[in-house]
């Protein structure tokens, strides 16, 4: 499971591979600030992270493993 708190409302989260391929789309109604989206089904590996918000969108990477 990953938590991510953006301190303002988040509208939806997209997870990528390394490849750039859409693995993971979640979108959020009640429009909370701290949300937590799961990767359980994930092979391990290095992931990047999308985050819509009403001020823009915020992209990191993650690494996940067992």
């Amino acid at each position: 499971r990953l938590t991510i708190d953006a301190g303002e409302p988040i509208h939806s989260v997209t997870l990528l591979d390394v490849m750039g391929k859409v693995v993971g789309t979640y979108k959020f109604s009640n429009y909370m600030s701290k949300v937590e989206v799961q990767t359980y089904v994930l092979p391990d590996g290095v992931y990047s992270l999308k985050v819509q918000t009403d001020k823009g969108i915020y992209t990191t990477k993650f690494a996940k493993s067992r």
